[in-house]
């Protein structure tokens, strides 16, 4: 990708690597642009607090399909249960294979299954799948705690005295074995005497989770027939799609075709420099300790918008030492016919 942004030029190139820090901030800006676009922000977790209303989904329902109108994810969670399906069986694999997609999550994940095939209960288990997901935390440098809020603030029900690494790794844990077990139900007999049933591990799901793979759906419907599904998963709840075929086979072509075209054309090297360019007049405040690497970082973006199309403009641009491998004057006309 930077071989591309540098004009698959050897000298832009070397100029790039000559400098640890641009070179540090173009990687930088790769990396959290997917090589493109702009950045997405920051994730703050994996757990769902709040509960759909059943009744509203069911007007929802209702209303849609009076109106014939096709329903699409949005933006909302919602929890599936039994009375859902066949949504539950789908959104139970996606949440598999969310997790599956997190390092945190295939670590805790792997040492809940070698502690489980060593014989131990399920809470040794837990607690060894917790202490190595802690320790996964620790390990990472502190520009990479400073992405996750989870690391930055305890959650509501953290126990006292433990690090936010601790805390956030019983999270994680939880979320492997709520993706990962039966529901566990709770029974209150007539003396008021309370035992519980369920909780068991499906370890083959326990299993794909450790190495990062999701088991094909026709696997969880047989798990949700055998009785060895979570009682409700997290979801994405639907919402009427008013887009007519038409606009939606626009807005793909917009997405597929022409928003790639503009990014390749005169998107993308002129942003990540003026990316750079904001990304070292912010470094002194980083150093200071007013602000987080990532927090630069999301202010620079913002501000890395292509300036208007000005001479002066232009000539500040060819001004960096980046992009300066090639005589200014060429670099001149190129942008020249980028803006026009």
């Amino acid at each position: 990708w930077i071989w591309h942004m540098m004009d698959q030029s050897p000298a832009k190139l070397r100029n790039l690597i000559g400098s640890p820090k641009d070179f540090e901030y173009a990687v930088e800006y790769g990396q959290a642009t997917n090589g493109y676009g702009r950045f997405a922000g920051t994730g703050a977790g994996e757990n769902i607090g709040a509960e759909m209303n059943r009744a509203e989904r069911v007007k929802s329902s209702v209303r849609s399909g009076a109106a014939n109108i096709n329903m699409k994810a949005g933006s909302q969670f919602g929890m599936f249960g039994p009375e859902d399906s066949p949504r539950r069986l789908s959104e139970w694999q996606s949440w598999n294979r969310r997790l599956s997609a997190a390092t945190e999550h295939r670590v805790a994940a792997s040492t809940y299954e070698r502690s489980r095939i060593a014989g131990k209960s399920e809470a040794e288990a837990s607690n060894d799948a917790w202490i190595a997901t802690t320790k996964h935390l620790d390990a990472m440098s502190p520009r990479e705690q400073s992405k996750w809020l989870r690391l930055q603030h305890h959650s509501e029900n953290s126990v006292p005295g433990e690090t936010l690494s601790q805390d956030w790794a019983h999270q994680i844990v939880e979320n492997m074995k709520g993706a990962t077990h039966s529901a566990k139900i709770e029974h209150t007999a007539e003396a008021g005497t309370i035992t519980h049933s369920g909780g068991e591990p499906n370890m083959d799901l326990v299993h794909a989770m450790a190495n990062g793979r999701t088991p094909p759906l026709s696997r969880f419907k047989q798990l949700v027939h055998e009785g060895n599904a979570p009682l409700k998963v997290p979801g994405r709840l639907l919402v009427a799609d008013g887009d007519g075929s038409v606009k939606r086979i626009a807005g793909w072509g917009f997405e597929k075709v022409l928003n790639p075209m503009v990014n390749l054309i005169s998107r993308d090297s002129t942003t990540l420099i003026e990316y750079m360019k904001v990304r070292r007049a912010m470094q002194p405040s980083v150093d200071a300790g007013i602000l987080t690497d990532e927090q630069a970082s999301t202010i620079a973006s913002g501000r890395s918008v292509a300036p208007a199309a000005s001479p002066s403009a232009m000539k500040s641009r060819t001004t960096d030492p980046v992009v300066t491998a090639r005589p200014a004057r060429r670099r001149l006309e190129r942008e020249e016919c980028i803006w026009v």
